[in-house]
């Protein structure tokens, strides 16, 4: 038992020091304690900002992509419908049945729509009205109206919130403008979008149960939010929070913001924003601080309790230090008349020794107490259990196990263990302990011998964490000085595919992809020699060959000298970040369709381009190319038809090119390829740039598969070439846009190359454009007639010929104005107007005894006949003329043959039916197949003036003549020749049985009164 404790011992200075110096260390390490609660509280408060930031600007990113494809999406709509009404608006009686079906179908095609429709110039809603819809509404007092009848040049028009009078729903009304076939307004098409369509989709969102989500227009003017208001009055508003007023003083582009407690439902939300430039509109996501703090204040508790419970444990722990304090200065009074017998012992020893009885220390040398960081007036008294933690590193108490050693060691044992001990400063210490029983003035004591093996300890911890660091997740490789591989981790074989046995004794250099040069590798040395370290990014070669990016920190490790001893190399495989990369770059510049570089990307490239090409001085090209007819197969077929095609396009051309040339789509169906480093010489870079337009064409010869159709389709290519450019980019690609507008007034599918004088060509082909307008809104169009006659010489029929009295430059030839007339769609009104004239004519001329027998033939263009209403149109004619139809003959080409024969065939016998006659014209220049010919309704061959202007010095003219004529004998049909001018010709024709002629033997085509003179000369 230890003696008692005297009050003289307990108000020592050494006590009172002790103590007040002990209370002092429990305030010090709660202090500490507390501040470090703070921190991390505060760190995990910043942490949820930062997740509320990154949840909300990634979720308004989303709302925008998301907007801006609708409004993309409806402004396609908007100009297809555009385009169509202008056609159709050419047409003499506009098809308001078929415009109506039109826009039910586009409006199919966006079902976030709730109408697509449109108005007559005085803004009557009269076109895409459904069941329910009231008639006569009126939108001529709508901002947009007005904006798209006072300026043509307005193009898409986004509404304010508007209260639609149709549908009786907030809406926003996406419009444009409607010309008719002369540029003249029509009034406008708008398509309307519910704003709950746009709350539905925010009701999807995950911004919790008190999050918000707010679209405004490009005035801060609120159009939709969620949580709907209270109200549809506050649709418009422009009350904005404070808060936001600052963001967007700092940048009105994107940003986040922190809001007060709102004003509208009393809740403090979080707040990120976006402003799309494109179509001028905000997108405001806020999530609320109640909901993204929760985990915050669940910690935050969780904390607080954790740092009272350390500091009941401190106060606990200290009041016992300060009566084992105490109880020891007791016992080393005891042991002091000893001090002297092992004093020498004690302080010549280099470890720390301590004896101690049952009650605890009663002596140790200085090394001891120092190990300890006390005094030895300190460690006397105190218990083994009073120098460690509460616990030892296996989770065992170490009362416990400091007792049983003790007690193993008093009944005659030597143990010997490892212990981990605390210093006076907290601060863990790990000894090894030897105990062993000694006798000292015929007491029996314990004598622990106590070394510091904390070193040791730590070089083993060092050794366990870095031996876990380098089998981290992270590739890891070390070499000599020399570079040579000693060690390799386990992530860098599952990054490289090299096992520690493949790679271990090699160097780096089995990494090499060759992607580098040797500059590259001079730069990494270079940092390494003078930095101590390099890090960057490198593309490396893994074992099977693929060839990936990672990646690479490289430091160097120095000797004690200062030399290099080793470089430490640590990789991460960046794959998967540059693939996300990559799909970043794609959608900003490539086109999502063909995959094809966009606009964007091509004016970039060119421009790179055109500043090599003025380094190198070679030529670089520009094809432009463009789908003949594209749009009859749109509207054919669809627009899901037509994809399939711009896409198997894309594919063809990017075949015909090199690697390093640049296929790009415009738009549409215009694509342009750029050639770079051609020749220096001008002429073989023509060369070369035409051998690509002709492996262009020919990729184009063999059908396209379209779903379940088989389509033949053509390109008209336009070149021009470039090296030292001055001008704009921009005028580079009119350029090649001219040049394939020559390609495709060179009857298409074929390639033309830009020249100063083309500009001059497609001025005046503007100008006759304009004019054929004007011609056909004022009636500059006559007919004229050529007579056909049987072999006798008789007048049997005439051929009507359209001709363009032209105010200012006289009577036009029809290879003039025809081709441009079947180009922009005018070859329907004229057509039409053909058909009619001839038609009033045939009926008077029945009238007229000396003209009652003559047939009329008409020439009908290929885009005429497929009109779906043709046939009803004809009839139309003749019943309101009252025209015999045996009298009329419609005259047809062969490049009708070319699509959709079996249309061909179902029209003409309808017609056929009720007495009109068809002739095939130009016979034998087309591609007519005689399988289809045999089929078609026909009653007479046209042989060709081609043919018969050299068929008496032809052999080949001539035995083409015949074939037509033993064609149509065994065919059944009649058969004429066109272009007879001598009677050499003539006769030559009837020896092989043709006894029907047209042509300036017998007359030139003439005005209608001079062919009516010309008749009656003629008789019969």
């Amino acid at each position: 038992m230890p003696p008692p404790v005297s009050a003289d011992q307990t108000s020592s200075p050494d006590t009172r020091r002790f103590v007040r110096h002990l209370w002092l260390g429990v305030l010090v390490l709660n202090l500490l304690v507390a501040a470090f609660a703070a921190q991390a509280i505060y760190s995990s408060w910043r942490n949820q900002i930062e997740h509320a930031r990154t949840a909300t600007q990634n979720l308004s990113m989303t709302l925008e992509g998301e907007i801006v494809g609708i409004f993309d999406n409806v402004d396609l709509a908007l100009k297809n419908l555009v385009d169509d009404y202008a056609d159709k608006c050419r047409s003499k009686a506009f098809p308001v049945e078929e415009w109506n079906v039109e826009l039910r179908r586009q409006r199919l095609h966006l079902p976030i729509l709730s109408g697509i429709r449109g108005t007559d110039t005085a803004g009557t809603v009269s076109y895409g009205l459904v069941k329910g819809d009231p008639q006569g509404t009126s939108v001529a007092d709508r901002n947009y109206f007005v904006a798209h009848r006072d300026h043509p040049d307005a193009g898409l028009l986004i509404s304010r919130p508007v209260f639609s009078r149709i549908t009786h729903q907030w809406s926003l009304v996406l419009s444009r403008r409607l010309n008719d076939g002369n540029g003249r307004f029509g009034g406008i098409i708008a398509a309307t979008i519910p704003l709950e369509r746009f709350s539905e989709r925010f009701t999807t969102l995950k911004v919790g149960d008190h999050g918000s989500i707010g679209m405004r227009d490009g005035n801060l003017r609120l159009i939709v939010r969620y949580p709907q208001l209270a109200h549809d009055g506050e649709i418009g508003s422009t009350r904005i929070a404070d808060e936001f007023t600052a963001a967007l003083q700092r940048t009105r582009t994107s940003g986040s913001y922190q809001a007060g407690v709102s004003s509208i439902d009393g809740i403090q939300r979080f707040h990120s924003y976006r402003r799309n430039g494109t179509y001028d509109f905000y997108i405001n996501v806020g999530v609320a601080k109640d909901e993204y703090l929760t985990p915050w204040h669940d910690e935050l508790i969780q904390t607080g309790a954790m740092a009272c419970f350390f500091l009941l444990v401190t106060v606990l722990f200290a009041r016992k230090l300060q009566q084992g304090w105490i109880s020891q200065q007791a016992a080393a009074a005891q042991l002091s008349k000893v001090e002297g017998k092992y004093r020498l012992l004690f302080e010549q020893a280099n470890d720390g020794i301590f004896l101690q009885d049952e009650t605890g220390f009663i002596d140790c040398n200085q090394h001891g107490a120092s190990m300890y960081g006390l005094t030895k007036e300190q460690v006397i008294g105190r218990s083994p259990a009073d120098l460690c933690p509460e616990r030892q590193a296996d989770g065992q108490l170490s009362a416990k196990v400091a007792a049983e050693k003790i007690a193993a060691a008093f009944s005659g044992e030597k143990p010997c263990f490892e212990w981990r001990a605390l210093r006076a400063d907290s601060v863990p210490l790990d000894v090894e302990v030897s105990l062993s029983p000694v006798e000292v003035d015929g007491g029996t004591y314990l004598q622990a011998i106590v070394r510091d093996i904390s070193e040791r300890k730590l070089t083993e911890q060092y050794l366990r964490v870095a031996a876990t660091a380098f089998e981290s997740q992270e590739g890891m490789l070390i070499t000599d000085a020399a570079r040579t591989i000693l060690r390799v981790n386990r992530a860098f074989s599952e990054i490289t595919g090299y096992s520690a046995e493949d790679a271990v004794g090699k160097t780096p250099h089995l990494l090499k992809s060759g992607r580098h040069d040797a500059a590259f590798y001079d730069v990494m040395t270079e940092s390494l020699l003078r930095r101590g370290t390099w890090q960057g990014e490198i593309w490396n070669r893994r074992k099977n060959g693929e060839v990936y990016p990672e990646w690479l920190i490289i430091t160097a490790v120095k000797d004690d000298s200062g030399e290099i001893a080793n470089y430490v190399a640590t990789l991460t495989d960046i794959t998967a970040r540059k693939t996300a990369e990559d799909e970043i770059r794609h959608l900003a510049f490539y086109d999502p369709l063909t995959r094809l570089p966009n606009r964007r990307l091509l004016l970039d490239r060119l421009q790179q381009a055109l500043a090599s090409s003025s380094r190198s001085e070679r030529y670089g090209a520009l094809l432009f190319i463009d789908l003949d007819n594209f749009k009859t197969l749109n509207d054919t077929l669809g627009h899901d038809i037509g994809d399939l095609l711009l896409q198997q396009v894309a594919q063809r051309i990017a075949t015909c090119v090199r690697e390093g040339d640049t296929v790009a789509r415009l738009g549409g169906d215009e694509f342009v390829v750029m050639l770079e480093d051609l020749s220096e010489h001008p002429l073989e870079a023509a060369t070369q740039a035409e051998i690509v337009g002709e492996k262009i064409l020919g990729a184009f010869r063999l059908a396209f598969q379209l779903a379940n159709y088989e389509h033949h389709s053509t390109p008209s290519i336009g070149v021009t070439l470039f090296t030292n450019h001055q001008g704009s980019i921009d005028e580079l690609l009119k350029r090649a846009d001219l040049a394939m507008y020559q390609a495709k007034a060179s009857g298409r599918n074929t390639l033309r190359f830009f020249d100063p004088e083309m500009q001059a060509v497609v001025t005046t082909r503007a100008a006759l454009e304009a004019d054929l307008h004007e011609a056909v809104l004022k009636d500059q169009f006559l007919l004229y007639y050529q007579a056909q006659v049987d072999g006798e010489g008789c007048l049997t029929g005439v051929e009507a010929l359209l001709r363009w009295q032209h105010p200012e430059r006289g009577l036009v030839s029809p290879l003039e104005f025809i081709p441009l007339a079947e180009e922009t769609g005018l070859i329907l009104p004229l057509g039409h107007w053909v058909l009619e004239t001839a038609c009033v004519q045939l009926a008077l001329w029945s009238a007229r005894p000396e003209m009652a027998h003559l047939t009329v033939a008409v020439n009908v263009s290929a885009r005429q006949f497929r009109h779906y209403d043709f046939v009803d149109q004809v009839l139309e004619v003749l019943a309101r003329t009252g025209a015999n139809p045996q009298r009329l003959k419609l005259e047809l080409t062969e490049s009708l043959l070319l699509d959709d024969v079996e249309d061909v065939i179902a029209k003409m016998a309808a017609l056929k039916v009720q007495g009109v006659g068809f002739a095939l014209d130009d016979f034998g220049t087309g591609y007519s197949s005689l399988s289809y010919l045999k089929r078609l309704p026909l009653d007479q061959l046209k042989i060709d003036q081609g043919f018969v202007r050299d068929i008496l010095i032809d052999p080949n003219d001539a035995a083409i003549a015949k074939m037509v004529v033993a064609l149509a004998k065994s065919l059944g049909l009649a058969v004429i020749a066109e272009g007879v001018e001598i009677e050499a010709q003539m006769d030559f024709l009837a020896r092989q049985g043709c006894h029907a002629y047209q042509g300036y033997l017998f007359s030139h085509p003439l005005p209608l009164a001079e062919f009516e003179e010309y008749a009656k000369r003629s008789g019969r």
